[in-house]
């Protein structure tokens, strides 16, 4: 089943993400956050391709919030990416690692995670 969501629905528009840093293993942490944790509710977590920033799911999150409204999300810039420290080492460990430590250290329950490439595999370790 396809779930269609007009144009011109009245659900309201997602607030502005609030961007916060957090120092976690060797590095400074930038990520964005759009709603508020709730212990019924899924925390929705949005990882990044190579290349990319945190932002680029701000289309993501518009959509899930016409769904979703009170849907908690939050997206991080990756080690060296975006607003986030550009600290090697840059693998597919790290990345892993870092995002394991992220959650562990906001406590995050019951994750729901999305991710793209590299985004991907971080969210799979």
């Amino acid at each position: 089943m396809i779930d269609v969501v007009s144009a011109n629905s009245s659900a309201a528009a997602p607030e502005s993400p609030r961007e916060r840093q957090i120092q976690i293993r060797d590095l400074n942490l930038c990520y964005f956050e759009w709603g508020q944790a709730a212990p019924a509710q899924p925390t929705y977590l949005l990882c990044h391709a190579t290349g990319f920033h945190a932002r680029c799911w701000d289309g993501v999150v518009r959509e899930l919030h016409k769904r979703v409204p009170t849907a908690h999300v939050v997206a991080l810039d990756m080690r060296g990416h975006g607003r986030t420290d550009k600290t090697p080492p840059y693998n597919w460990d790290s990345f892993g690692a870092d995002l394991t430590a992220f959650v562990n250290e906001l406590d995050l329950q019951r994750v729901i995670g999305s991710g793209h490439s590299m985004g991907g595999h971080a969210i799979l370790q």
